[in-house]
């Protein structure tokens, strides 16, 4: 009986050790400042199971108030990697007993994640996760990244947030796209029918090859959250994948 109570004792103890570090790093996270590389911001991506894509963004005008700024997230729901979820809210980059710290929220303020953190060339590590920077490249006028697919047996599994991510489009910056590229499969003038059309607030990208119509939509200000639509003729279009664009260069 005495060791029992003491068990009680120790556990009871422990618990509130916990909720007592808890609430310190809650008021470190509540502390307006910056941690060591607090200007991180970019698309990072890996092809583990887990967190597969993280975006960071500025804060804007309209971030809460100590908000690093705000983010997207793919995380995967299958032990494969292959089916995710696409998150998104606000983080918040603090230091708490001499480390790096990061903590999300949704939209709502609940917390999905808080971790340590580190970034060195070019890799972005949260907790155990490690992701690489991903760069837009020169010859495309935009290039993203996919944070669900909602049906990768539409290009034969050539397309998913865990192996083949990318949804880009070459062509100059201002002009008409000479390609669409999603995931590993490609479309041109050798295959496809390419438009483009341009608004003050959005880029449209349509590629139309053998009876599907591929369509991407990107708006032109950041964060650039955009969709990639798929229609099969004589049926109804629905949004294959949410992307995350990179910024207009």
């Amino acid at each position: 009986m005495k060791i029992q109570s003491m068990l009680f004792a120790a556990l009871i103890t422990s618990t509130a050790c916990t909720a007592v570090e808890q609430d310190d790093e809650d008021s470190a996270a509540a502390i307006d400042g910056k941690a060591d590389g607090a200007s991180i911001q970019g698309i990072f991506h890996s092809d583990a199971p887990g967190v597969q894509v993280i975006a960071l963004h500025g804060p804007g005008r309209t971030a809460p108030t100590g908000a690093t700024g705000y983010f997207d997230m793919s995380r995967s729901t299958d032990e494969g990697g292959y089916e995710s979820e696409h998150l998104q809210g606000t983080y918040k980059l603090y230091r708490y007993n001499g480390k790096n710290r990061i903590r999300f929220n949704d939209a709502d303020g609940n917390e999905l994640l808080r971790d340590n953190w580190s970034y060195k060339n070019n890799q972005f590590a949260v907790g155990e996760t490690t992701l690489g920077r991903r760069f837009a490249l020169a010859e495309d006028m935009v290039d993203c990244v996919a944070l669900n697919v909602a049906d990768p047996t539409v290009l034969d599994e050539s397309f998913s947030v865990f192996e083949y991510p990318s949804v880009s489009a070459e062509g100059p910056a201002n002009g008409n796209a000479t390609s669409l590229s999603i995931g590993g499969s490609g479309y041109d003038a050798e295959n496809a029918t390419l438009s483009t059309k341009r608004t003050a607030t959005e880029l449209t990208i349509t590629a139309v090859s053998d009876g599907e119509t591929y369509t991407l939509r990107v708006p032109n200000a950041a964060p650039r959250r955009g969709t990639l639509t798929y229609q099969e003729e004589g049926q109804e279009a629905f949004v294959l994948a949410n992307v995350i664009c990179h910024p207009k260069s």
